[in-house]
């Protein structure tokens, strides 16, 4: 080999190209090569619809978010009529049995006039009988109203649920 070394024997513009990698011609020149500007083509696309896509993700999630307040809003309306109509049922049960009450303390208080000694512990006896059968029912009527809010505080609940991971997904 001789002073040169290995290269030598290659022509000068090959040298060149070798030294600098090539780099001169495409970072001096006025116009990027076209695999240069079809990649940054590319990835420009690329990133315009990853950005399309995240807002349309965003307006599903919008609107997924305003169908379930427009669903609460409907089972807050159902649940205020509900208890309405619970509150209405309790007053009008109340009623009725004091109503039923007072119809039977003034028939036994004409029935005492009537009756003897004996005869009215016997009536007082079946009265407080009926007034426990009384009490009892009114028990199962609050039980069972008792059982509908709970029902109903669970749909709330689930709908809240639902609003919650909505919100989580924005």
């Amino acid at each position: 080999m001789g002073k040169g070394g290995v290269w030598s024997g290659v022509v000068p513009s090959l040298m060149l190209y070798v030294e600098n990698c090539g780099f001169q011609k495409w970072v001096d020149a006025e116009e990027w090569p076209e695999a240069l500007k079809n990649s940054l083509g590319r990835l420009w696309s690329m990133y315009h619809e990853a950005s399309d896509k995240r807002i349309e993700e965003r307006l599903e999630n919008a609107k997924l978010v305003q169908e379930l307040v427009e669903d609460m809003d409907k089972f807050k309306k159902n649940y205020y009529s509900l208890m309405d109509d619970v509150d209405k049922f309790m007053k009008d049960q109340e009623k009725r049995v004091m109503e039923a009450n007072l119809k039977k303390m003034n028939d036994e208080k004409e029935a005492i006039f009537d009756l003897d000694r004996p005869a009215l512990e016997a009536e007082m006896i079946a009265l407080d009988l009926v007034l426990l059968q009384l009490i009892a029912l009114d028990l199962v009527v609050v039980l069972q109203v008792a059982l509908l809010l709970v029902v109903v505080l669970q749909v709330a609940l689930v709908l809240l649920v639902l609003l919650l991971v909505a919100l989580l997904y924005l």
